[in-house]
């Protein structure tokens, strides 16, 4: 028994020294990516800076009159505080009718959009580059957005928004921008406001639930160019959907978009890695949205974009003594010139 013992008593501290080895190692790897995190926030810092001084987009969000403040409010405390301005347009009103009772008036949303973009072109096409028009479901990450748009001019008649060519009606009226958002340059909204508003009543005389369609329909006769939405690996960056459940109904908004991801996860990814928008996503949905966007991390882990800014300036060894000032100083400029 005593020899026994004896055997078991060096073991015990080894393997306790082991483990607290082990442990400062862990330990040691998580500092280093902390270390990564706070270098590639001050970097993003940098960068959504650099976008928004030079990508200036005004956002306009549609919305009911029963959402617009849950839903509008929802938004101003997430993405549409990166917009270089924004305003909210409801489309419609709130009225008692003869018996006390609340009813709501519908104004028909290509109506209220060209009012709209005639009131701001006037106010602020000098000093905005884009108009980016959404409703009050959409998500939008705007350093993505900016980046997109860095490499084009704002003076063509230029849009961007989600491709839809499997409907016939479609077809026949022109590329629908829609679902959630789409953009359009400043020359595209200056042709809009002094082509299309004139004659609107002509060229869409169709109202209700296909707004979007006959919006599509007036825009088609400014010979308006569309960028392309979609990444190197043929993703598009607009997702006509939300990937993440509503929690009021405990179910997916788009159940057959998500069941196609859950397929395909485990083999490889079938979204973009730098998406633009998505759709659908209630107020609720968007905190998390930007929660897990902006503020949540995994430990260790980079974007390809950050590599690629690694692996163009520095080498291994310099990566280890460079300073986070200096790193963030370049970031911007890689940016910018890749993009040109």
């Amino acid at each position: 028994m005593l020899f026994k013992l004896f055997l078991s008593f060096p073991i015990t501290p080894i393997l306790y020294l082991i483990s607290i080895y082990s442990i400062c190692q862990v330990n040691a790897a998580i500092s280093e990516a902390e270390k990564y995190k706070l270098l590639n926030d001050d970097v993003f810092k940098q960068i959504s800076k650099e976008l928004y001084d030079k990508i200036k987009i005004f956002c306009i969000v549609l919305t009911k009159p029963e959402h617009r403040v849950i839903r509008v409010n929802a938004l101003k405390a997430t993405w549409l505080k990166r917009c270089n301005k924004y305003k909210h347009v409801v489309t419609g009103r709130i009225r008692k009718n003869k018996k006390g009772r609340r009813q709501i008036l519908y104004y028909s949303v290509k109506n209220v959009l060209a009012t709209t973009m005639k009131q701001l072109h006037k106010t602020d096409a000098a000093d905005i580059h884009w108009f980016l028009i959404v409703d009050d479901t959409s998500y939008i990450i705007m350093e993505n957005l900016r980046h997109v748009l860095y490499s084009y001019n704002p003076n063509e008649i230029l849009g961007l928004g989600f491709n839809i060519k499997s409907s016939e009606y479609i077809k026949s009226t022109g590329t629908l921008l829609s679902h959630g958002s789409y953009i359009l340059s400043v020359a595209a909204v200056e042709k809009f406001v002094s082509k299309v508003i004139p004659s609107i009543e002509e060229c869409s005389k169709k109202e209700g639930s296909d707004d979007d369609f006959e919006i599509s329909k007036c825009l088609s006769q400014i010979k308006l160019r569309y960028i392309n939405s979609k990444d190197e690996k043929g993703y598009d960056k607009i997702i006509k959907s939300s990937l993440i459940p509503n929690s009021e109904r405990c179910e997916f908004v788009d159940s057959e978009a998500f069941q196609a991801l859950g397929r395909t996860l485990s083999t490889k990814p079938s979204y973009p890695e730098y998406p633009i928008s998505f759709h659908n996503i209630r107020q609720d949905a968007q905190y998390a949205m930007e929660y897990f966007l902006y503020h949540a991390s995994v430990i260790g882990k980079q974007s390809s974009f950050f590599k690629k800014i690694y692996a163009n300036f520095f080498t291994d060894e310099e990566l280890k003594r460079i300073t986070l000032e200096e790193i963030a100083y370049l970031a911007p400029l890689y940016v910018m010139e890749t993009e040109k």
